[in-house]
């Protein structure tokens, strides 16, 4: 190295020089192109900075409004902003400051940890406090308006505006007086549609006075009018039904009396042979004639043991009678020729057709047969399929509990029962207008407790059909019908009774003292009954031997707290003639039967009152309850006695207050079947001061079931 020549050196410093400005362009080249891709992405940062904030200001606003208790802004000082026409919080005063304050919330950590910390606080901060900027918005719902009193009530009609209210207070601090919120104002703009005015002076008074009057008097005039005119309507709606009642019963009787016309024309023309057969068999009445135009024996022989009238009693075959194919047995000869022989015997007639010349004309009468064999008919051959059903009163108090067997003809409809109970739906009675109900029936009056209650119409036996009562009763809306038997024993439909029919409403009956107790009970009151299929053991049944009372059961029967029974006393008060009740503390009898929970006729005894003996008893006690005062006898002889005059009890009247336990010998005890039970001295003279005023009027009693209560 050393070595080398100058001119070498010489030439390699320019070429030096060369590479070091060929490294310092290039260092240029690469800054410039480090800062140009910086500025490229700063300009994008700057776009999407952009691009972000335009997205922020298309965003809706968010709903910051929050409400406060109006209690929790009395001392909020409100002031108006002209340049943002709204209402401001300008001071949260002590008072609502105390109310509303609530711990500032501090910043989640910066660290990025969890905010549950602040989310604790919001929620025990409860409600957002009121603080000085905040724009006062609404109040319940509605925009506070900013409008003066004057520009509100130029409003257009039916608008409703919301005021605020201010109270001025002195109690500000260094800031001044305050305008404190302390209500609204709800102004509406309307038009009336009428106003009222008030006289002021004498004159006006007298006029407005004189006004009214007339007015009234008008109003009076047209009430009357209203009044006359519904009173007129309903007497002509009367008038207008009792005219179609006259025109059906007019129609009803009408057609009766044609009916009763043709068939009395048909019974009394002569049928055709060729019809004879056919009414035969119809079992009607009928007659016809028989024409013998020569003598000689026509082959009928006559009933020699009926005397006051001519019947045949059978025909000879071959001969001619008994050819022509007409006469049968028991057919009465009314006529021969112009002979009347409706009264005349065998022999008489048979000397007249003697005495007479050829040709001879017999008129014969075929009467009507009892049974028609189109309907079928209670018999020994046929199956009796009518039921016995129980009719339980409901009300009232009287006749609650009180069970009575009901018989059920088949040809009616069956009660529809509750599947639950196995019990009819409630029903009233209600006692038919025409009350053998062979009319039409007029409508049902309605009842005082429930018209929609249904009604079972209470009809007598006798005079029509069953049949015809219960079209009567089902025409009339009613949906039950109940026979009261008029002859004595138990109600009962009697044997002959067609099993066939059609009639949709259940008919039932009743026993004629059964039915007296439910008439007198239905003059002043509304029984509610109910049916059900009959339980024989729920049937009040007098005992026939009434078994003795063991020593556990007298010494029971004697405590008046365990044995006592309330007794029930229904009478008619003869100053309000309605019906009355009292309730009366009973002991029953230690003796005798027991007391069935049923209504009784009560009658006193009389003339002698302590029936001691049965014929110093002029009552009728049948199923009655005899009232009988101590003393004189036993209590077994007074029993006794009742029994034997009809009686169903004996309520003895005792000479105190006490219950006393009835009790008597052994052998007075044999044959009593009735029962007997005391009552205290002042509740018998009760009764027997009532019975004795109510002479001509029924009256009842029931005891009831089990000891007092």
């Amino acid at each position: 190295m050393t070595t080398l020549s100058k001119p070498l050196l010489v030439a390699a410093r320019p070429l030096r020089r060369v590479r070091i400005l060929a490294v310092l362009l290039l260092v240029a080249w690469l800054t410039f192109c480090i800062l140009v891709s910086a500025s490229s992405d700063v300009s994008v940062d700057v776009v999407a900075d952009n691009a972000t904030d335009t997205e922020e200001l298309q965003t809706p606003p968010l709903d910051l409004r929050f409400e406060v208790p109006f209690n929790a802004t009395q001392d909020l000082d409100i002031e108006y902003l002209v340049e943002t026409q709204d209402l401001r919080v300008k001071r949260v005063l002590s008072a609502a400051a105390a109310l509303s304050s609530v711990a500032p919330l501090q910043a989640c950590p910066a660290d990025g940890t969890s905010c549950s910390m602040r989310e604790e606080q919001y929620e025990a901060a409860g409600l957002p406090s009121v603080q000085p900027s905040d724009r006062l918005v609404r109040a319940d719902g509605v925009t506070v308006s900013i409008k003066s009193f004057e520009e509100v009530i130029d409003g257009p009609i039916g608008s409703v505006v919301v005021l605020p209210l201010f109270k001025a207070s002195t109690d500000g601090d260094e800031h001044g007086d305050a305008n404190v919120l302390s209500g609204f104002a709800r102004i509406e703009i309307f038009h009336p549609t009428s106003l009222e005015f008030e006289p002021a002076s004498s004159e006006r008074k007298a006029d407005i006075q004189e006004w009214k009057a007339v007015v009234a008097k008008r109003e009076q005039e047209e009430l009357e009018r209203k009044i006359a005119a519904a009173n007129d309507v309903a007497a002509r709606e009367q008038e207008e039904q009792e005219r179609r009642i006259a025109e059906e019963n007019a129609k009803l009787e009408r057609e009766t009396r044609e009916r009763l016309e043709k068939e009395e024309l048909e019974r009394l023309t002569m049928t055709p042979h060729d019809r004879i057969s056919e009414k035969r068999a119809k079992g009607v009445e009928f007659r016809y004639e028989a024409e013998f135009p020569r003598n000689g024996p026509i082959g009928i022989n006559w009933d020699l043991h009926t005397t006051h009238k001519t019947v045949v009693s059978y025909l000879e075959p071959k001969l001619r009678a008994f050819s022509l194919g007409i006469i049968a047995a028991n057919d009465q000869l009314i006529q021969l020729n112009d002979v009347n022989t409706t009264a005349m015997g065998p022999h008489e007639v048979v000397a007249e057709y003697v005495n007479m010349a050829p040709p001879r004309t017999l008129v014969f009468l075929c009467a009507a047969t009892a049974k028609k064999p189109s309907v079928v008919v209670d018999d020994a051959s046929t199956p009796r399929i009518i039921q016995n059903w129980t009719l339980a009163f409901v009300e009232p108090q009287v006749l609650r509990g009180w069970h009575v067997r009901l018989h059920l003809v088949n040809w009616s409809a069956m009660p529809e029962l509750d599947e639950s109970s196995g019990h009819s739906s409630e029903m009233r009675l209600a006692q038919a207008n025409s009350f053998l109900a062979c009319l039409p029936l007029s409508p049902t009056a309605k009842s005082s407790r429930n018209d929609a209650m249904r009604v079972m119409h209470v009809v007598y036996r006798g005079e029509c059909s069953f049949m015809d009562k219960a079209d009567a009763v089902r025409q009339a809306n009613g949906t039950a019908m109940l026979v009261l038997n008029n002859v004595k024993g138990e109600g009962r439909f009697p044997p002959g009774v067609p099993l066939t029919g059609n009639v949709p409403i259940p008919v039932t009956m009743i026993s004629k003292l059964d039915g007296g107790i439910v008439l007198s009970v239905m003059e002043r009151q509304e029984p509610i009954v109910k049916m059900f299929v009959e339980d024989p053991s729920e049937l009040p049944v007098l005992d026939a031997d009434p078994t003795p009372l063991t020593n556990q059961e007298l010494a029971a029967a004697r405590n008046v707290k365990v044995a006592g029974r309330n007794m029930t006393f229904w009478y008619i008060n003869t100053s309000a003639s309605s019906a009355a009740t009292e309730e009366f503390l009973v002991l029953p009898a230690l003796f005798g039967a027991k007391i069935p929970s049923m209504p009784y006729r009560i009658v006193a005894a009389y003339p002698q009152e302590t029936a001691c003996h049965h014929m110093g008893l002029g009552i009728q006690a049948t199923r009655a309850v005899v009232l009988v005062k101590r003393g004189k006898c036993s209590f077994g002889a007074k029993m006794k006695a009742v029994q034997q005059v009809g009686g169903a009890g004996m309520l003895l009247w005792n000479s105190d207050e006490s219950l006393i336990p009835l009790m008597t010998e052994k052998k007075e005890i044999a044959g009593l079947r009735i029962w007997g039970a005391t009552i205290s001295s002042s509740n018998g003279t009760r009764i027997q001061e009532i019975l004795e005023a109510n002479k001509n009027m029924p009256s009842l009693v029931n005891i009831a079931m089990g000891a007092q209560t």
